[in-house]
């Protein structure tokens, strides 16, 4: 699916954010990049999935 066509580090963000329930913050750490990054990550993943499923923000 969408999420397997991620770029792995943008894939793991995800994977520990959603599934796994940890915080930016956390993942920041654990990955060693910035939360900002982290956070750029997730919406990079999440953009993924809505075109995978061919919704547009705010529809």
């Amino acid at each position: 699916g969408a999420i397997a066509r991620l770029p792995a580090t943008t894939r793991r963000v995800m994977e520990l954010h959603y599934r796994e329930g940890v915080e930016c913050l956390q993942i920041s750490a654990q990955l060693d990049v910035s939360v900002h990054m982290v956070r750029k990550h997730i919406g990079k993943g999440l953009e993924a999935c809505r075109q995978a499923l061919g919704t547009r923000e705010g529809a």
